[in-house]
């Protein structure tokens, strides 16, 4: 049984597909596709952490409709996006394997190794300093907030001269590409994407003022 993670899939909702770039015409288009990525990485036998903001449908048959097709077993922890009164129903049924709330912090292991998942980025999580600790969160897409992020972790890292191992998972993430991934996957596609900012800074800064000025501009169709 492998373990894996993703955040912020947005079933159903016409404008993250704008918001995100995403590569589908329509909210049907990408349900299909979404789909079709979850299970061409995902076995029977998994089990995926959805870290958040899973589909923007408000209608508890929508979310059968979606979860009845993914491949494996479904962990949610809430994002704000989500109905506590669907995934209520939805666990007392026996749809997913459970689910935490959008305030609380989970610590699972994972091949010996803690991880914390929060639907929001925590810069100070719980045992931050230890090794074997890792924090993974969505919520902030590849926004502004996720270059301020970004930059408070280097921050840290220089302060503390010690790595800080929070992560990303958000699906539209470069090399997540909307698929859940293992935590190997998700920490080896960190130092790729870093090691690509570093080596193209000056793209990668005029990147983050263009990203920061046109999400701010989207936001509001981001909730429509």
């Amino acid at each position: 049984m492998a373990i894996r993670y993703i955040s912020d899939l947005h079933f159903s909702h016409k404008n993250i597909i704008r918001y995100d770039n995403r590569p589908w015409l329509d909210p049907a288009e990408m349900e299909e596709g979404l789909i079709d990525r979850w299970n061409s990485v995902v076995a029977k036998g998994d089990l995926t952490y959805v870290l958040g903001d899973f589909c923007w449908s408000q209608r508890y048959e929508d979310w059968i409709r979606i979860l009845t097709r993914l491949k494996g077993q479904v962990f949610f922890i809430k994002g704000n996006h989500d109905r506590t009164e669907i995934l209520k129903e939805l666990d007392k049924k026996g749809y997913i394997a459970g689910f935490a709330g959008w305030s609380h912090q989970e610590i699972v292991r994972d091949t010996g190794r803690h991880v914390v998942l929060n639907h929001s980025p925590m810069p100070f999580f719980v045992n931050m300093h230890h090794d074997n600790t890792y924090h993974l969160y969505g919520h902030v897409h590849v926004s502004f907030d996720y270059q301020c992020i970004k930059h408070i972790r280097r921050q840290i890292e220089e302060l503390y001269q010690h790595p800080v191992r929070m992560y990303n998972v958000g699906c539209m993430i470069r090399g997540i590409d909307y698929a859940p991934r293992t935590l190997d996957e998700i920490i080896q596609i960190d130092k790729e994407n870093r090691e690509f900012e570093e080596g193209h800074v000056e793209d990668y800064l005029h990147a983050k003022i263009e990203v920061g000025q046109d999400k701010i501009r989207m936001a509001n169709g981001k909730n429509q």
